[in-house]
């Protein structure tokens, strides 16, 4: 018992710590995606004032403002739209793997449920158990006295 307690004990522990290992990563993930979508932010600010700075520069023609305005606001769109997709990815990976660790971690909980119930079970079992040889005990130990106490009676007789 003491053993299969000890068991059941260690199990208990390392549901634990994969749960604890489960967090962790979870948290990375959500750090990792809240980098990258401000790193993608600096980008898009970044190309944002360089179309302005080539907005000032090419100020006397209006010809040539109004291509490369036009060519800064196609590749300004494009970025936008890559970013939102990768965002958008990055976010669809982060909930998925969100819902296989709380899926995973749920039937973690699941099992460390059971199996406190399957220890409490086996302790109310051998508490049960105990309690019956503790009563045979105490039978046979008054059967024991009382043969013992005849024997006594029937060689005081004799």
């Amino acid at each position: 018992f003491e053993s299969s307690s000890a068991q059941l004990q260690a199990q208990i522990e390392r549901f634990k710590r994969e749960k604890d290992q489960l967090q962790a990563y979870i948290e990375q993930q959500e750090s990792e995606v809240k980098a990258d979508m401000a790193n993608k932010g600096q980008k898009v600010g970044s190309l944002t004032t360089r179309v302005a700075e080539l907005e000032e520069k090419l100020g006397a023609s209006d010809e040539a403002l109004a291509r490369m305005k036009a060519a800064a606001e196609r590749k300004h769109a494009e970025l936008q739209q890559k970013a939102t997709e990768s965002l958008e990815e990055a976010a669809g990976q982060l909930d998925l793997e969100r819902k296989e660790a709380a899926a995973k971690q749920e039937a973690l909980e699941k099992r460390v449920t059971e199996m406190a119930a399957k220890l409490e079970s086996t302790e109310s079992s051998l508490a049960q158990q105990l309690e019956i040889a503790r009563s045979a005990a105490n039978t046979a130990a008054t059967v024991a006295e009382q043969q013992v106490h005849e024997a006594r009676s029937l060689l005081v007789e004799k």
